[in-house]
This record gives structure tokens, sequence and C-alpha cells, in this order.
């Protein structure tokens, strides 16, 4: 167009699938993370991590040598998944295989200092993940009749932000399949994963006692007791670490991260506001007769009786709710 003209800086760093160019290693090198890519080659620079899982395949080629359809995982999440899946005769999802990628939980404190550019990346978090983030990674494949991929994609679930802590804490908690295919709902949450740390685990707690048909919304006076539950137990939790400066949390075997600190307080100030504010309208419904004495009573236990969860048990990564079952 008239008086428009364009010229090349050449400083956009980025290129094929998005990955980040790295020239310094080689000239058509791309960053994939785990891994570098040479586009030149079309193959990689290095041997593929997941190789092991993969016998038959040679561990070189870009996502199982099919660049048109596939996808190479560059994983580093808490957890990554991969789901083939076809359409059944209802137009819905039918899951074909789920198999773990990899689990990046635990990862040693050197290898994570690397990746994030961190000191001590274990005073700062409670398990190790990657350069996506904090989440669940789903690597989803659609097959057709015959059994070859009809596409792919991939989705973070349960990515950490502002209102999430872990595979449990926060509204909703991680699905069986993903909200692609599991939608958050009663019947799709999966109480098979270990937590990432107490705080998660007490939150799991919290989850698996409202999981139930029906919903009422998290601000429902049915859940009250549930509510207390939780509350109490994350004061002993804070009560613990903030007294024993060499408590050692039992699901990661290590001193309480920053973020989990974090959560349990923010958390803490959070639900006396909720509790709060469901003994106040059951009080409410009580005065008026619109609820009766005995479902009054019922909401009101734990509340009542918070000794009851003082002097109970506290979450273990021993029990069985607590480990994974994957």
């Amino acid at each position: 167009m008239p008086g428009r003209s364009f010229s090349s800086t050449n400083q956009y760093r980025y290129g094929f699938n998005g990955k980040e160019n790295g020239k310094d290693i080689s000239e058509g090198g791309q960053d994939y993370g785990m891994r570098i890519y040479d586009g030149r080659l079309g193959k990689f620079l290095s041997v593929d991590p997941l190789t092991k899982s993969y016998p038959s395949m040679s561990p070189y080629p870009y996502a199982m040598n099919r660049p048109i359809d596939g996808i190479d995982l560059d994983g580093l999440e808490w957890i990554h998944y991969k789901i083939q899946f076809k359409e059944n005769s209802n137009g819905k999802p039918e899951i074909l295989s789920k198999i773990t990628v990899e689990d990046f939980r635990n990862k040693s404190e050197s290898q994570l200092n690397v990746i994030h550019g961190t000191k001590s990346f274990y005073s700062e978090y409670s398990q190790g993940f990657g350069e996506k983030g904090r989440g669940v990674l789903y690597t989803y494949e659609e097959l057709d009749e015959k059994g070859n991929v009809k596409s792919s994609k991939q989705e973070m679930e349960v990515k950490s932000k502002l209102t999430r802590h872990g595979f449990y804490a926060g509204q909703g908690c991680i699905t069986k399949s993903g909200e692609l295919i599991t939608p958050g709902e009663y019947g799709n949450y999966d109480f098979g994963m270990k937590p990432i740390d107490m705080g998660d685990a007490i939150a799991k707690e919290h989850d698996f006692l409202q999981n139930k048909p029906n919903h009422k919304g998290f601000m429902h006076t049915d859940y009250l007791n549930s509510d207390v539950l939780f509350l109490i137990k994350l004061k002993k939790f804070e009560s613990d670490f903030k007294n024993n400066p060499n408590y050692i949390d039992p699901f990661t075997g290590r001193k309480v991260s920053k973020e989990s600190k974090k959560f349990t307080s923010k958390s803490i100030a959070l639900f006396e506001f909720f509790v709060a504010t469901k003994v106040a309208i059951l009080n409410s419904q009580l005065e008026k007769k619109e609820i009766s004495q005995d479902q009054y009573d019922h909401s009101m236990f734990l509340y009542r009786n918070m000794r009851l969860v003082e002097n109970g048990p506290m979450p273990n990564p021993s029990d069985k709710l607590n480990k994974d079952s994957k």
C-alpha cells in the first residue's frame, strides 16, 4: 500500500511450533525445553527423554516422525498425561488409553534450580514443576476408525493461580481425564492423586466430603461441617510449622515451602469469613423457623464441637485417600 514499508530487524525469537530459536547452539536450533531441535535436519540433537517408554521408536525424530499432526512433549509440569480417545456412536469421547508421560514431582533441587533460575527451589515451592507452571498437562489425541491420529491438543488443568493450590485446593479439583473430556462435576473428580503438600491434603479431605450429587454451591450451609474441618486443620498445620522451626511436611519430606505457608494464611482468613457467614445464616433461619432444630443442630455440629477436630488426626501420606492410585 502507498506510504507503507517493512524492514526486518531479525529480532523475532520464535519459529516452528512457537518454540524459541536457539541459533547460538546450531543454525536451525529451537529450544523444546527438554532438548534442542534442529530444523535443518528435521531431528533433535539428543535422545528423547521418554525413550524407555517407547522402545520401538527412534529416539531422535520429532513427534514420533509425524511432524504434520504430532506434538512433541516438552512437559516439565507436576505431571503429564497422554490420553487417546475416539468419538462413540453418541458423539461423546470414549477413552482408549491414558498413560503417564512423566511425573516431575520431587525432581532434584539442583535440576529445578537450573530450570527456574532459583537458588533454593524447594524453600519456595512444595513440588517440582516445569516451564509451563504448576498444573497438570494433558496431551489429547483423537483417533479415527483406523486408529490414526485425527487431531491433537494440549491443555493444562488446575493451573496454579490466586484461587488454586495443588490438585485440590481452590474451586473444584483435578478431574479423571481433564476438563476437555471430564468436566468438573460429580463423578468426574479424581481423588487418586497424592496431594503436593499438607495444605493440599487438607483441601482434598474437604473436597471429598463435599463430593456429592447436585452440589448446592460452596456457600450453602449444608457444607458448614466440612468448612469447619478444613479451617481447624489448617490452623493446626499453621501452628505446627510456626511453633516448630524444624517441622517437616509429611507429604514432601521437607520443611514447609513459602507457597504452602502463603496458601495456608490466606485460606484461614477466607474460611473464617465463610464459616462466620454460614453460622449467621443458620441462626437467622432458625429464628425465622425456616429450618428445624434438628437441621440446625446437624449443620452446627462441628462448629459447636471444634475440639473433636483439634484433637483428631491430621492427613497422613499412608492414608488410603492420600496415596497415588495411578
